[in-house]
């Protein structure tokens, strides 16, 4: 959503100003504390300033802005047109793009969008359609792609998501679906790849992640499996559970433990050439046990017992001789 009248605001004291008759110049106003003043008085009456872009003409009242305020281009074509009272915007305002194609139109009451919500792209082009109520989205939200299809759709209550939620690729192919309750994830949810092919689906309680986890990669192959109980992994029938995760080629990458949520157990992983990389023991979530490491071509790399785990990555290794080695998880 754009923030209306960004192409005036307070760069307008960075132009140069015009005065004719009773229109005073811009450049010889002041601020204190949001109220204009002319030669130390609160300031009524009419401004213009001329802009790179053309020339900008509004009204003042007991120093505030109040009426109507408009930009122009360069050939006297509106860019922007909208109502102040006391210093807020009110009403409708209206913006346009330099080739005057319309850009957006919004309402407001008291400096809060309130009421129909509408913007284009350049190309003429819809791009959102909303309805607020006191400055929240309230009500159906839709969005839409540069080129004409829908990209975004759903429900709003008072500035918080409800029910269901959409998204969609540029292509028209589904990206999400998602239910919303008070603004969290409750209920299924579930991702697609921009070639159509499921990329995660999961279910959510009250904005938890609850029953089987599961991600796909673009060419269709899994990528992980695990599930979840009130956003831990776990089984639903016990504390323990398991995480697993593949390479895109298919081979295993990685088998990790867990009880009541903490990493408990042999943490396996491997590269993508299916040589295995590393094995370590877990103990309520910390690295503590045996473990090995192996280069990707197969060859150990170093076995001991984990003294620590470095913050940041990596291991402090005791080797049978008992020499004590650092080893780089980027190794």
């Amino acid at each position: 959503m754009k923030t209306i009248i960004q192409k005036t605001g307070l760069s307008l004291f960075l132009f140069a100003s015009l005065s004719a008759g009773n229109i005073t110049k811009w450049s010889i106003l002041d601020s204190l504390n949001g109220k204009f003043y002319k030669n130390g008085e609160i300031f009524t009456g009419s401004v213009v300033a001329k802009l790179e872009s053309g020339k900008m003409e509004g009204e003042f009242k007991d120093g505030l802005r109040h009426g109507l305020w408009q930009t122009f281009n360069l050939t006297g074509e509106p860019l922007l047109k909208g109502n102040y009272i006391n210093g807020k915007k009110d009403g409708i305002w209206e913006q346009w793009y330099e080739n005057l194609e319309k850009e957006l139109i919004a309402n407001f009451n008291q400096d809060e969008y309130h009421g129909e919500y509408n913007e284009w792209y350049a190309n003429g082009k819809e791009a959102i359609a909303a309805t607020y109520v006191n400055g929240f989205e309230d009500g159906k939200y839709m969005e839409w792609h540069v080129n004409g299809r829908i990209s975004e759709m759903g429900h709003y209550d008072k500035g918080i998501k409800v029910g269901e939620y959409e998204l969609f690729w540029e292509n028209g192919r589904k990206k999400m679906i998602a239910f919303f309750s008070k603004d969290e994830h409750h209920g299924k949810m579930l991702m697609w790849h921009v070639n159509g092919k499921k990329a995660i689906a999961a279910t959510y309680v009250n904005g938890l992640e609850n029953g089987k986890y599961k991600e796909w990669y673009e060419n269709g192959k899994k990528a992980v499996r695990t599930n979840y109980v009130n956003g831990i992994i776990k089984s639903n029938r016990s504390a323990y559970g398991k995480y697993e995760e593949w390479h895109e080629n298919g081979k295993k990458s990685l088998i990790i433990y867990y009880e009541d949520g903490q990493e408990n157990g042999t943490w396996e992983q491997w590269y993508e050439n299916g040589k295995r990389e590393m094995t370590i023991d877990y103990v309520n979530g910390v690295a503590w046990g045996k473990a090995k490491f192996w280069f990707e071509d197969g060859t150990l790399q170093g076995e001991g017992i984990i003294k620590y785990e470095i913050p940041g990555g990596g291991w402090l290794l005791e080797e049978p001789e008992g020499e004590k080695r650092f080893i780089s998880g980027d190794e």
